[in-house]
């Protein structure tokens, strides 16, 4: 059997009246002065508060009491405006002068948060009558101060050592602290009680005997436990911290010290059980247990307390069960919201067996869980009552609570008896919220463990069940008796979109989410962007983007056939209209920085669904008076109706533009078309610009500027181009192809878009500055961005065009040594064509153009491209010397390569050999003495590869030194050779006399006739040393397959090679 705790209610009282008065104990008055010889001086009150960074300063109120009527006088003294000084061991002190302080009898009051601290007198008592000690006695410190014999530097404070007021005691007059620790106080490090209590565990029937009982705790975090005992009543007493106290289990010793009335202290130690003694049996005891800590002895106050009975003859003779019927399904609906409505949900019996005890089961609690098909997540949000009936009746409670996952109905000793023998047939019935969800179910169990408990004083219930209680499941049933319509705004326009939301609700607005079939209708004579039937999924359904197209007001039905509901809405047009009949939208003509004179029009506008604005092109201004008191570039209207306002519009040029302004004032509003007024003006004053800044300017501005001319007389018939310092620019005019290279001109035009780019057409006579055809300075531009330089006269070196040849047309590419490529097109003035393409680079002076997305260059005079001088060159790609292997007279070795070519030389490139060696432009064929390579027409010849090769022909055995020579008049290129031809030896000589070949010349078959047998194979190679036939050696060689030539047969052995020249005819 379980015995679980029940909360002793006099404990809590008495730990809530302890937690009361803490406050009073670590706040007080702690010194004041009020009276001394002569004229009162420097009175003032102190006040001591412990751990103030817990309270909230500004709840803190000062009064001072008169005596003489127990009334309030002078000021109330909020502690913010105390002067806050020494701090020690966590006790602040805060001082404040108050002059005018009476001499008594009189007092102090001290509140906190609308709470009284502390009411004390000097020179008498006395009874408080209104404020914070109202019908209160305040308490006479017992000290005062004299005019008589107090000095000037004396108050009254208190002394002592402590951690509250009480630890203290009130001096005679002494010498002022004011702001510090009084004289002989000190203030101890204040007692820090444990924050985890220990938890009494449950007390098994195997604990309990007829005079003892083991109790077992799980400790908390403190250094040790105090538990006290009281018999018959619960314990109405704590442990006073710093006070230890002598603990003893068995109480027939009567060794254990008593706190208060009949409370004894049965342990104090640092273990987690005790065994109790000497207790009367069939009695019930009540227990308190007490962390602290073994330095201080600071207590826990934490409420933790325990009843158990030494009645050792109760038999666990009673059980809970499945009722003969239980309840079937059911829905529960709003109309079991109330006590007298509510729904039973589930049955189950409490059965005492009788089975020998004699004695009833108490039912102390009854704790009724979630079943398994439960999908409410909170009972505490759906049930709002509960009660227990048996057969017919309710079973009162001390208390009934509902908590998230199930049910508890506690119950007084006798309140709930069940008696020997007897059965209860219990049934709960609830009551639910008038708020909840739609479809949710909710089913009750009583699980195999239960949490059932009972009184000691009768039987026992079994520990566990045999089996687990469960109800039928009953479902939560909302049912909507109205649709409800909602939108999402408070006006309706004309062909404005908006929504509307659809739900099913009850009258407490709980959401039904059966699905439904909704038919739309309306009146009216516009027509609504839906009309057809619509689903309810769920409950509820948001329509969007509606649209009505009609100004008038109309009623939509939304219905299912059962439930209808009509929403009305009344459907407004947004209309702007303006009188401008009085309006002159020519301002004429104004100087910088004056303004026009103001012209004005009428504006009305209703049924606006968002602001309205009006927004004046640059160089205007709006106003709504006539003075311009005020002056905007934009003017926002955001009442709902404008009814006739006058606009005013005035012409006021931002700077010197020098041009005619033609532009629009701009009215719109949502849901209605843009309204324009065409708005004309012109600025008289002209200002002379730079090239940079017109560039920037909008197309068809009006400028001036001064230029010099830099280039296109050589190019176009009517465009020249102008730069100043800080940019360049084209222009075209009547009197702009008289302008020459060099002439600086001021000059006034409007600004437009030609095919090249930014263009200038100049409108007024050019004002010839100087005619100084002198060469003007070009821009370098080395690592410079040429678009930051178009249309100026720029400096480019080191070109080189792609094209090879002569010139023959106008545009030719080129590329720069930035990589980027550009065209530069030469006009026929220049006199160039049909003149030699520079093969090298040159350098180019000239104007720098744009034209889609392709740079050209236009050079202005023939000197404008400037050919740079190249240097003649045979450029050898070998080392010093070639060597070969050592070979036999009339044979050759295998070739070798090298690779060659040729810049700017003035005539053919001649390579010749030495003798015993060959040269080819072919690795296997064509080999001779010497070879004529061609050069083009700049002198130029491509990198080849040359082959060369040993041919010994002069019998003179040895090393053989040679040279292969490259020449083109003046310039001369050598590379030694070198090979070595070998002896042969006389058996070579012997056997090549007993070989002998014919016909020689042959036509089919070679005839070979030799005196030994030691030869194997044969083959023959061609006059290019290439391999054209072989095979076994044998007397006679078909050759007829061989092409006309001379040939070289050889014969090989394992010891020698011989060979023979022959002729194919």
């Amino acid at each position: 059997m379980k015995l679980l705790p029940k909360t002793s209610l006099l404990s809590i009282l008495l730990f809530l009246l302890f937690q009361s008065i803490l406050l009073a104990q670590t706040a007080w008055i702690n010194e004041f002065h009020y009276d001394n010889e002569g004229s009162d001086v420097n009175e003032f009150v102190e006040i001591v508060i412990k751990d103030v960074s817990s309270y909230d300063l500004s709840l803190f109120q000062f009064y001072l009491f008169n005596g003489s009527n127990g009334e309030t006088y002078g000021n109330t003294y909020n502690l913010t405006e105390f002067t806050p000084a020494d701090v020690e061991n966590g006790f602040s002190i805060f001082y404040l002068e108050i002059s005018g302080i009476q001499n008594g009898p009189d007092g102090f009051a001290l509140e906190y948060d609308g709470s009284l601290l502390q009411f004390i007198s000097y020179e008498g008592s006395f009874l408080g009558v209104g404020g914070p000690a109202d019908n209160i006695e305040s308490i006479d410190v017992g000290v005062s101060e004299s005019n008589s014999s107090t000095l000037l530097n004396q108050s009254l404070q208190l002394t002592g050592d402590g951690v509250e007021y009480g630890d203290y005691s009130w001096l005679e007059p002494s010498d002022a602290t004011k702001g510090q620790i009084n004289e002989g106080q000190s203030f101890m490090l204040p007692c820090t009680a444990p924050d985890e209590q220990a938890i009494f565990l449950t007390v098994e029937e195997e604990d309990i005997s007829e005079n003892q009982i083991q109790l077992n705790w799980q400790r908390g975090n403190g250094d040790a436990v105090l538990v006290l005992l009281k018999e018959s009543q619960p314990v109405d007493a704590i442990p006073e911290n710093g006070v230890t106290y002598n603990a003893d289990a068995d109480l027939s010793n009567e060794l254990a010290d008593e706190i208060g009335n009949g409370n004894y202290v049965v342990y104090s130690g640092t273990g987690d059980f005790v065994n109790l003694s000497g207790l009367n049996s069939n009695t019930g005891y009540h227990f308190s247990i007490f962390e602290y800590f073994d330095d201080t002895y600071c207590y826990s106050l934490i409420d933790e307390v325990l009843v158990v009975n030494t009645n050792i003859n109760i038999n666990s003779d009673s059980d809970i069960q499945n009722p003969e019927q239980p309840l079937e399904s059911g829905i529960i609906t709003i109309n079991n919201s109330s006590e007298s409505s509510s729904i039973d949900v589930f049955k189950f019996n409490i059965i005492d067996f009788g089975s020998g005890d004699g004695l009833p089961t108490i039912i102390e609690k009854v704790v009724i869980e979630k079943g398994p098909e439960n999908t409410v997540l909170d009972w505490s949000e759906i049930i709002k009552g509960a009660k227990l009936i048996n057969d017919g009746t309710e079973i009162e409670t001390i208390q009934t609570v509902i908590y998230e996952d199930s049910l508890l109905f506690n119950f007084e000793n006798q309140q709930f008896e069940i008696s020997d023998g007897d059965t209860a047939k219990i049934v709960l019935s609830i009551w639910i919220e008038e708020i909840f969800e739609d479809e949710l179910l909710m089913d009750f169990s009583i699980p195999t463990l239960h949490s059932f408990e009972v009184y000691s004083t009768g039987s026992f219930l079994l520990d566990t069940l045999s089996n687990q209680i469960l109800s039928n499941s009953f479902q939560l049933d909302v049912q909507a008796d109205q649709l409800s319509i909602e939108s999402t705004t408070d006006h309706y326009y004309v062909n404005d979109t908006f929504s509307i939301g659809i739900s099913a609700l009850d009258s407490f607005e709980n959401l039904d989410v059966m699905d439904r079939t909704i038919t739309i209708s309306h009146g009216g004579s516009g027509t609504l962007s839906i009309t057809s039937n619509v689903e309810l999924i769920d409950g509820k359904l948001l329509l969007s983007n509606l649209k009505y197209n009609q100004e008038e007001e109309i009623t939509i039905t939304f219905t299912d056939g059962v439930l209808s509901s009509d929403y009305i809405i009344e459907f407004k047009e947004t209309t702007i209209e303006i009188d401008s009949s009085d309006f002159n939208n020519d301002f004429g003509l104004i100087y910088y920085p004056n303004n026009s004179n103001a012209s004005s029009f009428t504006l009305s506008a209703q049924n606006l669904q968002d602001s309205l604005l009006i927004i004046s092109p640059p160089h205007f201004e709006l106003s709504l008076n006539e003075e311009f008191t005020q002056a905007f570039d934009t003017i926002f209207f955001s009442d709902y109706l404008i009814e006739d306002q006058e606009i005013f519009v005035r012409f006021s040029p931002e700077s010197a533009i020098g041009d005619q302004i033609l532009d629009s004032l701009k009215i719109s509003t949502k849901g209605a078309d843009q309204l324009y007024l065409i708005l004309s003006a012109e600025e008289a004053t002209l200002e002379t610009e730079s090239i940079k800044n017109i560039k920037n300017y909008d197309l068809g501005s009006r400028v001036k500027f001064n230029a010099r001319v830099i280039g296109g007389a050589s190019h176009f018939d009517s465009l020249r181009a102008v730069q100043d310092s800080t940019d360049g620019i084209l222009i075209q005019g009547a009197e702009v192809p008289q302008l020459a290279f060099g002439d600086s001109v001021q000059l006034v035009g409007t600004l437009i878009q030609s095919k090249y780019g930014a263009t200038i057409t100049i409108e007024e006579p050019i004002n010839i500055l100087s005619q100084d055809s002198s060469s003007i300075a070009a821009i370098d531009m080395h690592e410079k961005d040429f678009l930051q330089f178009e249309f100026m006269r720029i400096k480019l070196d080191s070109l080189n065009f792609i094209e090879e040849g002569f010139f023959e047309n106008e545009n030719y590419e080129v590329i720069a040594l930035s990589g980027d490529t550009l065209k530069l097109v030469l006009s026929k003035k220049l006199g160039l064509l049909g003149e030699l393409i520079p093969y090298g680079y040159f350098d180019f002076q000239g104007l720098l153009m744009h034209l889609d997305r392709q740079l050209f260059l236009y050079p202005e005079f023939e000197n404008d491209l400037i050919e740079l001088k190249r240097e003649s060159k045979i450029i050898i790609e070998s080392t010093d010397s070639i060597e070969f292997e050592s070979v036999q007279i009339y044979d050759y070795s295998e070739p070798q390569f090298y690779a060659l070519k040729v810049e700017n030389v003035s005539s053919d490139l001649l390579i010749e050999c030495t003798d015993n060696f060959q040269v080819s432009l072919f690795e296997k064929s064509n080999y001779d003495k010497s070879i004529q390579l061609p050069v083009d027409i700049y002198g130029n010849l491509p990198r080849i590869k040359v082959y060369v090769r040993f041919a010994p022909e002069s019998g003179n055995q040895g090393k053989i030194l040679g040279q292969i020579i490259h020449s083109s008049k003046d310039q001369k290129q050598i590379i030694n050779l070198m090979g070595v031809e070998t002896l042969i030896t006389s058996n070579d000589r012997s056997s090549a006399n007993n070989l002998k070949v014919y016909p020689n010349p042959a036509n089919s078959y070679l005839i070979i006739e030799v005196r030994s047998d030691k030869y194997q194979a044969y083959k023959i190679l061609n006059i290019e040393g290439k391999e054209v036939l072989k095979g076994k050696f044998k007397s006679r060689v078909d050759i007829s397959k061989l092409e006309i030539g001379v040939y070289k047969l050889i014969l090989l052995n394992e010891d020698e090679i011989v060979f023979k020249k022959f002729i194919k005819k």
